[in-house]
């Protein structure tokens, strides 16, 4: 992550839904990002977050602000 960041984008830039959470997170209980939706977060540098699908190389776009 970006040393100083305080602000995540999250674009779901494939064709089914990507899930989102914090380490070891799973479609069961992770937060789903619809195909072409994106999500803002306030999330600094010490926040752990990760990305599961069903798919294999989902693609999934990231931009992190500080």
């Amino acid at each position: 992550p970006l040393a100083n960041r305080k602000y995540l984008w999250i674009y779901n830039n494939d064709n089914q839904k990507a899930y989102i959470g914090q380490s070891g997170v799973t479609a069961t209980d992770g937060f789903p990002i619809s195909p072409g939706s994106y999500m803002e977060l306030r999330a600094g540098a010490a926040v752990d977050i990760e990305f599961v699908s069903s798919k294999l190389n989902h693609e999934i776009r990231t931009l992190e602000l500080s």
